[in-house]
């Protein structure tokens, strides 16, 4: 093997593999539409499994993302539940010396300002009795008449062949970039080894 060849083979064979891995990632997308070539259909992988990509996608966020517990329980925790009875109190104390002056004015005037207080004690305390099964059975309710999964699958699946490819491109374009280049790297390294086997059994 003469000289220009052993250093050749290397960067042809990584050009090679460089190129392979490239049109697999373009195969992914495209074609956009099935084509016939010599009677083989041919399209991308994601156009073809549209429907089937959306409905996983609609499961893993029903199931896993936006898991009715999972809320349920950022809903019921105990901080949400305070800041919930802050804003209440600020609410009462607002509504106590606002609107309720205006609206009832004799009545604001013969009723204390501890009798006030202990109204408002009272309704706070039945809040934070109350809240954790207005809040279980709201989300329930909504659950019931919100179909996670079936929005989602559709919404995914309505997207054009274009916009879902930029979409994934965007989430996943280093690993594609790698993919390519690690063909790069395999095809120069078999090269390599090819030259070297040429030296020594040539």
């Amino acid at each position: 093997m003469n000289l220009i060849a052993a250093f050749t083979l290397p960067i042809v064979a990584g050009l090679i593999g460089w190129l392979t891995n490239y049109l697999a990632v373009k195969m992914l997308f495209h074609p956009r539409k099935a084509k016939k070539i010599l009677g083989i259909t041919f399209q991308g992988v994601f156009p073809k499994r549209q429907a089937e990509v959306a409905e996983k996608i609609g499961m893993l966020v029903a199931n896993e993302l936006l898991a009715s517990k999972d809320i349920l329980a950022k809903f019921n925790s105990h901080d949400n539940i305070e800041q919930i009875k802050d804003r209440l109190k600020n609410k009462l104390d607002d509504y106590f010396s606002v609107k309720f002056v205006l609206k009832y004015p004799v009545a604001s005037k013969f009723l204390p300002v501890k009798a006030k207080e202990k109204l408002k004690e009272e309704i706070l305390k039945e809040i934070d009795e109350l809240a954790p099964d207005l809040i279980q059975s709201q989300i329930h309710f909504l659950e019931s008449k919100l179909d996670i999964k079936t929005m989602i699958s559709t919404k995914v699946n309505q997207l054009s062949s274009e916009k879902l490819e930029k979409v994934i491109w965007n989430i996943l374009s280093t690993e594609f970039k790698f993919i390519e280049w690690v063909g790069a790297l395999l095809g120069f390294s078999i090269g390599l080894v090819q030259v070297l086997l040429a030296y020594v059994f040539l």
